[in-house]
């Protein structure tokens, strides 16, 4: 996503400031589905709060409409988001919400999102166990030739419940499985050709070799998505500038470039 294409996204939902949105149901339904779309710009530039206020104003908007399903892809969201900002409690309720209406509506993609949010915030909170059991699940219900077949999940999506439960396995001492994860996450992102999902497929891997103790094999996965991240301009905290700040920071000699991978406490995983 270019600067230009970020700037307009944000001067457009500035203009539709949630008091100055117009009455019609047609306008808000619009409204609440651009302030979703604003995600794929704004994620990658680590501008969690912004997303914050925009599904706050979002929610708001679906639950005057009565639009189920549009509230549930807002809590979905808003589960991922206050994850971001560390507030897992609420991170948790949202995200339970946003998976009690999929089951509502039967809406396998929102149930699938909501439960890969769901295990976000165990692994957050630590409850490793939960957290793989339910990464497991999402991924198997996206192997699924059925659901696959008629998904509306963006197509990167898949690579995202393999790279954590990776990340789970490898914290729970599972490291065969946890690299088998992992680096299968890495070639999946790798077909979605979006440099976005192949940093933060990255990470994972990384993450996991750094918990195997092998640290040479940690940066040489690290880096190349370091590299990524620089060519795009951006200085942005993401899980693979963190995993390699702390992969540099056991390596001797390496102290000066662990302070420069160093990201705000905020974000680190």
């Amino acid at each position: 996503m270019g600067a230009h294409f970020t700037r307009a996204v944000s001067l457009h939902l500035q203009g539709q400031n949630f008091a100055r949105v117009p009455e019609s149901r047609e306008a808000k339904i619009q409204a609440i589905d651009l302030r979703l779309d604003s995600r794929a710009v704004l994620a990658p530039l680590g501008r969690y709060g912004q997303i914050l206020d925009y599904m706050r104003e979002a929610e708001a908007l679906a639950n005057e409409l009565g639009d189920r399903r549009r509230l549930g892809l807002v809590l979905a969201d808003l589960g991922a988001r206050l994850r971001n900002v560390g507030d897992h409690a609420h991170a948790l309720e949202a995200s339970r919400r946003a998976f009690d209406i999929a089951t509502e509506l039967g809406d396998t993609d929102l149930q699938i999102e909501a439960k890969y949010r769901t295990a976000q915030v165990y692994f957050a909170q630590g409850n490793l166990e939960q957290a793989a059991s339910l990464f497991l699940e999402t991924m198997k219900a996206l192997a699924d030739t059925n659901v696959a077949s008629r998904t509306a999940l963006p197509r990167f999506f898949v690579a995202w419940p393999q790279a954590w439960l990776g990340l789970a396995f490898s914290q729970l001492g599972r490291f065969t499985e946890a690299l088998s994860h992992a680096e299968a996450a890495l070639r999946m992102a790798e077909r979605t050709g979006r440099p976005h999902t192949v940093i933060e497929s990255r990470g994972p891997l990384g993450g996991v070799r750094l918990e195997q103790g092998d640290l040479q094999a940690a940066l040489h996965v690290l880096e190349p998505g370091l590299a990524l991240l620089r060519a795009r301009g951006s200085a942005t905290p993401t899980y693979c500038r963190a995993w390699a700040m702390r992969t540099h920071c056991r390596v001797p000699g390496s102290r000066h470039r662990c302070r420069a991978h160093r990201p705000p406490a905020a974000s680190r995983p």
